[in-house]
């Protein structure tokens, strides 16, 4: 069986050497001056596939509006277990490139990532259109913009 362990929009992502590299992990709103607009951000997956489920799978990510694919991306993930590792589950990093996908306007998208036509997880973004020059990406509630603004425990 095939899991995704993690599945994000980032900033900035590679893949060398079978390890992932990301910055800005977790993108969820995108800020552009005018619509429509491309995405203009990669999407990020890890898999973990299991010792005994290296076989041949359709792995297809989809931006979509309203159920409406924007861009789509199918990627075959072909394995096979040899070596003295072949007993531990694999973890495949993906980065998907669906940066040039267009937003046709401002409001909620959603990033869908299925297997073998199974869906197996979704990511929600907002696009976002700045007011004027120097607009910068809207604040989370609760999240300040340095240490000292960060809400305590309790």
């Amino acid at each position: 069986m095939i899991k995704v362990a993690a599945f994000f929009l980032a900033d900035a992502a590679t893949v060398r050497e079978g390890l992932l590299n990301v910055l800005g992990a977790g993108v969820n709103v995108v800020v552009r001056p005018t619509f429509p607009a491309p995405l203009g951000v990669p999407l990020v997956a890890v898999l973990e596939v299991e010792p005994d489920d290296r076989t041949t799978h359709q792995i297809v990510v989809s931006v979509q509006a309203d159920a409406t694919p924007l861009v789509q991306v199918q990627v075959q993930l072909e394995g096979g277990a040899s070596g003295p590792f072949a007993d531990l589950p694999a973890y495949v990093p993906l980065v998907l490139p669906v940066g040039d996908a267009r937003l046709p306007q401002p409001g909620r998208y959603e990033a869908a990532l299925a297997i073998d036509d199974q869906l197996m997880s979704v990511v929600a973004f907002r696009a976002h259109q700045s007011q004027g020059a120097g607009e910068q990406r809207p604040q989370q509630p609760g999240v300040g913009t340095s240490p000292t603004d960060i809400p305590p425990f309790v």
